[in-house]
């Protein structure tokens, strides 16, 4: 199982419900693709999304990001999605 961590390379964490926890990192990774890649299974959409980065959490608005305003990830980023 440690052989396999690492050939996935940098990742991005995505906690909630969701049926795909551990997402491959891309250069384009961005917020929005990455909640499609994990597949959230909630039954009511998110209040709150947070992104946590070097120990230091940021608050996204839901709605902001199905209007559009998409926020780039970088690798290791923890995505806690909160309904």
């Amino acid at each position: 199982m440690v052989q396999r961590a690492q050939t996935l390379g940098p990742t991005v964490t995505v906690v909630g419900e969701v049926r795909n926890p551990t997402i491959p990192w891309t250069n384009d990774m961005t917020l929005a693709k990455a909640l499609v890649a994990a597949d959230y299974y909630g039954h009511t959409d998110p209040r709150e999304i947070l992104i946590e980065r070097n120990g230091q959490a940021t608050s996204y608005d839901p709605k902001k990001l199905l209007g559009g305003e998409d926020v780039p990830l970088k690798p290791k980023d923890v995505i806690e999605i909160r309904r």
